[in-house]
This record gives structure tokens, C-alpha cells and sequence, in this order.
């Protein structure tokens, strides 16, 4: 794939992990666009998407997937207890971590061979969106130039995140 689409990878895994957690443990989690997996209204995992590359060519795409396994409540400390969740704490049992890994890791693959076929994410776009926390919501999005508040309409086939503002134009 080209850099431009690497970032792509992140819709990639995140996919990836929102379905292990249903196939692995009957877990329905959503994605908040882009890199974080909710649960209960709450953070369970957080996935970063690091890459050195050139003009036309990757060196390398390092993605880093946390995901909140078998953590009580009272583990995550006051400050972070009231956004922060886990598998067990949401599904209600211990989860086998080496089955969560390899359940992942093979969703990833499955979901990462559609994407290197054209460097698209249209094969899974529908399914991505399905899963989407922020679809339908209001929200505000901060950038570095300013800050937007508005309604979350789609996902684009590029994998930005369209939102529709208050004076009706979309950005």
C-alpha cells in the first residue's frame, strides 16, 4: 500500500478487535472512530497506528492494540474508573488472553488481506460503520486549526469521519 493508506490500518484493527471480541467473547463493542473500542459507554481499547515511511513507500507500520482484558474496577483507579471498562467487567467472566490474542490476530489478517487487495476499505466500510459509536451522534471534533460541533453522518470511503454542522454544510 502507499503511506496515504496506511493510515487505513487503523480502521483495519479496529475492525479486527470489535469482531474478536464478539466471536471470542460474545462481547458487543463499538468503535469510536478512529482508534478506540467502547463497551458500556466506556473505553476497553485503545489502538495506535505508528509508521516510518518515504514519499511512495512504507518502511514500516507499527500498530499497538491495548485492550482492558481481566481488569476489576477498582484496578483502574478513581480518575480512570468512571471512562474505563474491561472484557471481564462487561461480559462478566475471565477471558482466556491467548484466545483474545489469537482471535484478533486473525481477524486482522482476514480484514487486512480485503484491504491490501486495492488498498481500499470499501469491502468492510459497511461493516465498520455497523459497528460505529459515533454514528448518529453529536459531537465535537477538535483539530489543530479549530473546533467543530456537529452531527456524525458517515465514514467516508477514505475513512474520514463526515459530520454535519449546524449551519447544514458537511465537513
Amino acid at each position: 500500500i502507499l503511506p496515504v493508506d496506511a493510515p487505513k490500518l487503523t480502521i483495519v484493527a479496529a475492525l479486527a478487535v470489535a469482531k474478536a471480541l464478539w466471536s471470542c467473547c460474545q462481547l458487543e463493542a463499538r468503535i469510536k472512530w478512529p482508534n478506540d473500542i467502547v463497551a458500556g459507554g466506556k473505553k476497553l481499547c485503545g489502538i495506535l497506528t505508528e509508521m516510518s515511511a518515504e514519499a511512495d513507500e512504507i518502511k514500516y507500520v507499527i500498530i499497538g492494540i491495548g485492550i482492558n482484558t481481566n481488569m476489576e474496577i477498582d484496578e483502574f483507579g478513581p480518575e480512570v474508573s468512571a471512562i474505563a471498562t474491561s472484557v471481564s467487567i462487561e461480559s462478566g467472566s475471565t477471558v482466556s488472553r491467548k484466545e483474545l490474542t489469537a482471535s484478533v490476530l486473525n481477524e486482522f489478517e482476514e480484514t487486512y488481506r480485503d484491504f491490501i487487495k486495492d488498498g481500499s476499505i470499501k469491502s468492510f466500510l459497511d461493516e465498520y460503520k455497523s459497528k460505529s459509536a459515533v454514528l448518529g451522534k453529536n459531537i465535537r471534533v477538535i483539530s489543530k486549526k479549530d473546533e467543530m460541533i456537529g452531527l456524525a453522518v458517515d465514514i467516508s470511503d477514505e475513512g474520514h469521519l463526515v459530520i454535519k454542522l449546524a449551519d447544514g454544510s458537511y465537513r
